[in-house]
């Protein structure tokens, strides 16, 4: 894991890193999720609108395959370096482990209603594929949510009323799991591959 650097947000802290594996283990991934595509039913929440392909309701223990708890073992990693950020004891987040991994493919004209993890404390996004012309991850502000809105002299990322980023190929993005999140639509014709992870402490 390289490159590692924290947003303070909303106020929350996002942090954005990238797994760093070998082009064997990449491709061995890459054909484990295609496998997974090809063998798992779709099974998108019903409160998504947009048909797009994910296993969340089918499958949501992709950690169990070998090629993915090589991932979800930095996500853990990476996690623990966020809870030091927002100043979480150590003896708590030692215990952070994964609970849950699902895969969702973005084709052109999809996209990700607005939506949070519940039953975890943080969320971890990875993209083993993610055109440069791809969908856009937004991150809402809670306090938007709960209807409440403060005038501000000067906008910042404090209180932004959301954050919009373009995943890279192997971005891992790692927040708090009551934040928001959505995807905008996908308008490349190459797909958009995302690993979700949540954590919580065991």
């Amino acid at each position: 894991m390289h490159s590692t650097k924290t947003l303070t947000l909303f106020p929350t802290i996002l942090l954005r890193s990238t797994v760093r594996q070998g082009a064997s283990q990449r491709t061995q991934l890459l054909e484990t999720l295609d496998r997974v595509r090809r063998e798992t039913p779709n099974s998108p929440p019903p409160q998504w609108s947009c048909p797009v392909y994910s296993t969340l309701e089918s499958d949501a223990s992709l950690q169990r395959l070998e090629e993915v708890a090589v991932v979800a073992d930095q996500v853990v990693s990476e996690a623990k370096v966020l809870a030091a950020k927002m100043s979480v004891t150590d003896s708590y987040s030692d215990k952070l482990a994964v609970t849950q991994t699902w895969l969702t493919v973005l084709s052109r004209g999809q996209s990700v209603d607005v939506h949070t993890q519940s039953n975890s404390l943080y969320t971890a996004l990875y993209f083993p594929e993610a055109p440069a012309d791809g969908a856009c991850l937004t991150l809402h502000n809670a306090a938007n949510e709960r209807g409440m809105s403060l005038p501000v002299r000067r906008e910042t990322p404090l209180n932004q009323e959301y954050f919009v980023c373009r995943p890279r190929v192997d971005e891992l993005l790692v927040f708090e799991s009551h934040i928001a999140q959505s995807f905008m639509v996908h308008e490349s014709d190459c797909r958009q591959l995302c690993l979700t992870f949540t954590l919580a402490a065991r």
